[in-house]
């Protein structure tokens, strides 16, 4: 496994050769045209704060690539992964973690933390309304759901009436507990909110 260093960091470079035990290459300098296919390569984030983005599109094609950074963020995370990053891990992390990351990469797998990866859940969930997992008409009675799924159909009151074979005043009653239940203002807020959950 061909491994390459890329680090300003005398720090960073000595924790490298006591963690990793596969042969490594050390190097200062961003050099495209250096990077060889199928190489894997590690990136201390902060040597190369201002060049690195450039850098990782004219590489994202050729390399595996991680980030080693200092203090790993939820922001940098999403940005290098964006672009082409494979890997994005703490800096001084130990050797049983470095061994995996190396794993996984050379199999073109990811590595990421799992604590951020919680909070990229967490923000995911927070800006998509996802439908919720339990059965929308759960809260509502058997008449209730009959008369919510047949509103949902297009019937009219007086068709629900004669379906569920129950007086047209009955269906309103129902219908007014429906849209509480449910929280929906009228039969057209009903229909859209149930066909969230494929119900129409």
């Amino acid at each position: 496994m061909s491994v390459v260093i890329y680090s300003k960091s005398e720090s960073f470079k000595a924790h490298i050769n006591k963690v990793v035990d596969e042969e490594v290459c050390h190097r200062t300098r961003l050099l495209s045209d250096l990077v060889e296919p199928g190489q894997i390569s590690l990136v201390h984030a902060s040597s190369y704060s201002e060049e690195l983005p450039a850098w990782l599109k004219t590489v994202r094609d050729k390399s595996f690539i991680g980030i080693a950074s200092d203090y790993p963020q939820v922001k940098e995370l999403l940005l290098y992964t964006d672009l082409g990053v494979r890997a994005y891990f703490n800096t001084y992390m130990s050797t049983p973690h470095y061994a995996q990351l190396l794993r996984l990469l050379v199999n073109g797998q990811s590595w990421y933390p799992p604590p951020l990866l919680s909070e990229v859940f967490k923000l995911a969930k927070s800006t998509i309304k996802l439908p919720p997992t339990e059965n929308p008409l759960e809260s509502l009675t058997k008449r209730e759901r009959d008369v919510a799924l047949a509103v949902a159909e297009g019937k009219s009151n007086k068709l629900v009436a004669r379906t569920c074979n129950m007086a047209e005043r009955t269906v309103k009653a129902h219908l007014t507990q429906i849209f509480k239940k449910l929280k929906v203002k009228d039969r057209v807020a009903l229909v859209i909110y149930l066909s969230q959950f494929d119900l129409v």
